[in-house]
């Protein structure tokens, strides 16, 4: 198994379940451009892990980066498994 990793930081003190999405968010921006198949990505926020599966509109900091998640993981179409 080959693993990956990147990390960065950001200014502020967002809430755990903004970051853990922020997070995600940029790993599938990284990703796009990669021949990687098969990933497993690892999330212990709950929040977010249910954000994937109930559709929710809203426009709060964490909605939003949920439809941005949602959107970049349609562009991986045999990809994801969450763990």
């Amino acid at each position: 198994m080959d693993q990956k990793a990147k990390s960065s930081w950001q200014h502020g003190i967002p809430e755990p379940a903004e970051a853990e999405a922020s997070g995600l968010l940029q790993a599938l921006n990284w990703l796009k451009d990669s021949t990687l198949s098969n990933i497993v990505f690892e999330i212990d926020c709950k929040i977010v892990a249910d954000g994937f599966q109930h559709s929710a509109y809203g426009h709060s900091d964490l909605q939003v980066l949920l439809n941005k998640c949602n959107h970049s993981l349609s562009l991986f179409p045999n990809l994801v498994e969450f763990d």
